[in-house]
């Protein structure tokens, strides 16, 4: 299939959040039809909705890939962390945050934590400021 064609959807809260509202094998299903190759399963402070999804498109190959992921609270708003597999408590320092997501940010087709372990700002309302970077200088 030609890398243009190729769907992902990198923000998926399921019912394992307060705002989701499917199940991760309906979000799957839905993912399936619409012709979803790849999701991360992003739910609020958990990967348990993650995790679940992970293991029903391991054991059914005609489902999406998974990218289990946590979209987290820290002090200072929300940030996304793919590729963890392990829930992090709300609630931390920004660094704190992004340096535990990325020691759980595992994969065993990334041999390096430096290109699959992933931080992203959430883009949330205007009036929030967005995290600067943990290497930026103080």
């Amino acid at each position: 299939m030609p890398a243009s064609s190729l769907r992902l959807d990198l923000h998926n809260h399921t019912s394992f959040s307060a705002d989701g509202l499917m199940s991760p094998a309906v979000l799957l299903s839905v993912a399936k039809v619409k012709g979803v190759h790849c999701l991360a399963v992003t739910d609020h402070n958990t990967v348990r909705g993650a995790l679940e999804a992970v293991a029903l498109a391991e054991a059914d190959l005609t489902l999406p890939r998974v990218i289990p992921g946590i979209e987290l609270a820290t002090e200072v708003g929300e940030i996304i962390g793919l590729y963890v597999w392990e829930d992090i408590p709300s609630g931390l320092p920004l660094l704190e945050a992004v340096t535990r997501i990325r020691a759980r940010a595992v994969s065993s087709t990334c041999p390096t934590r430096t290109i699959c372990s992933g931080v992203v700002p959430f883009p949330g309302e205007p009036e929030r400021s967005q995290p600067s970077s943990p290497t930026s200088s103080k």
